[in-house]
């Protein structure tokens, strides 16, 4: 099956809402971005189904994400998504971090999900 234009708003519109929905503090909106067997890779540890994901993002630093247009491939009902992002932290939002979100997305009850988000790091402030 051929993406669509409407795939392609959905899964800007999922990238875009996992900064916001962090910065925004609306962390159960944040987790229904996932799909239930979903793993986040970050800081060379893996954190394996929502609920893991859920105890994780509550240690999150308050700030700013922004993330740039991604590179997407499609098969079916799978999609990977590569994009560059900075996080600027609060509250001076002064640069905290540069790197690559590596992800294979899955279109699951409708909508489009994380199925893996890895979050590589390029650079990091110390602290």
């Amino acid at each position: 099956m051929e993406p669509t234009l409407q795939d392609l708003l959905d899964i800007l519109t999922l990238q875009r809402e996992y900064g916001a929905s962090l910065d925004e503090k609306r962390l159960d909106d944040h987790l229904e971005l996932y799909a239930p067997d979903a793993v986040l890779r970050v800081f060379g540890r893996e954190y394996a189904g929502v609920r893991a994901i859920r105890a994780f993002m509550r240690t999150a630093r308050d700030g700013k994400h922004l993330t740039l247009p991604p590179a997407l491939s499609f098969e079916g009902d799978r999609a990977g998504a590569v994009a560059d992002f900075i996080f600027y932290d609060a509250p001076d939002l002064s640069v905290y971090s540069t790197g690559i979100y590596r992800d294979e997305l899955v279109r699951s009850g409708g909508r489009w999900r994380f199925a893996r988000r890895e979050i590589e790091l390029q650079i990091q402030r110390p602290g």
